[in-house]
């Protein structure tokens, strides 16, 4: 029975580790392939959105054009206290009482890294949306 176990654990990571070096070798050869061929990161953004990506997805994977981090986030309000999560990680980000705060200190956190935060309306924009509305109004 032992010889079984031993084997079923030694097959298992076997098969992790080579799907793990798998994975790793193909992502650089085809980026090298990309590369050699010439293609840039423009027109492989351009490709994902001809085969349907949405420009949110395409943000995601690749990120902005300027080098922009892009943050998905959900915001919840407990009682008087609005938190931000990040929507990928479940990460709790941040806390505060009012909207102002809160995306103060998004701001904050970001310190000279560009982000750019994405928030969906399911996600809780309800109740940030007045606060960006009048920050979009003053720039």
């Amino acid at each position: 029975m032992d010889w079984l176990i031993n084997f079923i654990l030694t097959w298992g990571s076997g098969f992790a580790v080579g799907w793990w070096a798998a994975s790793k070798a193909s992502q650089a050869a085809m980026k090298n392939i990309l590369e050699n061929a010439g293609v840039s990161e423009k027109q492989l953004k351009q490709a994902a959105i001809n085969m349907g990506m949405d420009m949110e997805e395409v943000r995601e994977h690749f990120g902005n054009e300027d080098g922009e981090t892009v943050i998905s986030i959900r915001v919840e309000k407990h009682g008087k206290q609005l938190l931000a999560y990040q929507m990928e990680t479940d990460q709790f980000l941040t806390q505060a009482t009012t909207a102002k705060r809160l995306i103060d200190q998004l701001a904050e956190m970001s310190g000279e890294r560009s982000i750019t935060y994405n928030i969906d309306p399911n996600d809780g924009l309800k109740y940030i949306q007045k606060e960006l509305d009048k920050r979009a109004e003053r720039s």
